[in-house]
């Protein structure tokens, strides 16, 4: 998968924010837009070993992957001078990149924290977020069991431990998004929980508090981290989940034939190239919404 040079963007609430991107961003307004958010203690390569599988290999020629690092979690960073942002900033910030890079709506692909800042892009930017792919998502507020553990959790990431304290702290002062999810979390949403993983339980909880035909849910049997124990499952929902909102069509599953690479449209004999399978059929954009409190 080709790659672009890491930038940094300059956000109105955030700062500067590194990027590291998969793909052209030439090709933005012509192939699918997946947009991530790490979670603590990684940064905007936590994802590389996961698209790099072999199962993602089709699905990631035909996308860009846009990784957003969070201030000051990149490997051998400095010390941050200034008060970090919150999570609603830090998800104010996306639409920011966005902006810049020219693009006008994404995928969100995101793990734990990253997952709650990208829940509160799709629930502020509602039309500039096609579908929300999360894995172990973390929508209640902090309880001081969190707060306890979370502490011993610092020195086992390869960041600066400062930093990393900054996110952490405000991580764990977030607000409670689950009495929103079904009146204002409105695009497809699919959540991935490891069966054996300790978020099975509120993860199962997030879902109960959604909207039942906006979200979904993948439980993956015998696993606590589903990216890297059971990466092909996890790559078929995400196609599946794709091929659902109109887009990647062209990209073949298991049980279909690459030779399938082309449709009728609307009955009339045209048949569709596989860039134009790959886009969304629809897409509209509204300003800023109001923001998540």
């Amino acid at each position: 998968m080709a790659q672009s040079p890491d930038m940094v963007v300059r956000t109105a609430r955030s700062g500067e924010m590194k990027l590291h991107v998969q793909g052209d961003t030439k090709d933005v307004a012509t192939k699918p837009v997946f947009l991530t958010v790490h979670d603590l203690g990684l940064n905007a390569h936590s994802f590389d070993q996961f698209l790099s599988h072999t199962s993602m290999q089709e699905l990631c020629s035909r996308s860009v992957w846009i990784h957003v690092e969070l201030p000051g979690q990149g490997v051998n960073t400095s010390e941050l001078s200034s008060e970090y942002p919150s999570l609603q900033a830090l998800s104010d910030s996306l639409a920011d990149i966005l902006n810049q890079l020219h693009t006008t709506y994404v995928i969100g692909f995101g793990e734990g924290a990253g997952a709650n800042i990208l829940i509160r892009f799709a629930m502020s930017y509602p039309d500039q977020v096609l579908g929300l792919f999360l894995i172990h998502p973390i929508v209640t507020s902090a309880g001081f069991q969190e707060r306890y553990k979370g502490k011993f959790q610092l020195n086992r990431a390869p960041v600066n431990r400062k930093n990393l304290q900054m996110l952490v702290e405000a991580f764990h002062e977030r607000n409670n998004l689950q009495p929103m999810l079904k009146e204002k979390l409105r695009c497809d949403t699919m959540l991935v929980v490891g069966d054996n993983s300790p978020f099975h339980d509120s993860v199962q909880e997030m879902h109960s508090h959604s909207n039942v035909l906006k979200c979904s849910i993948l439980a993956v049997d015998n696993v606590n981290e589903p990216l890297s124990e059971a990466p092909e499952k996890v790559a078929r929902a995400l196609l599946l989940f794709c091929q659902g909102l109109g887009i990647l069509s062209s990209v073949s599953t298991v049980e279909r034939s690459r030779s399938s690479s082309s449709v009728s449209s609307n009955g009339i004999g045209r048949r569709l190239s596989m860039q134009e399978l790959d886009r969304p059929r629809k897409i509209s954009i509204r300003q800023h919404q109001d923001e998540v409190v």
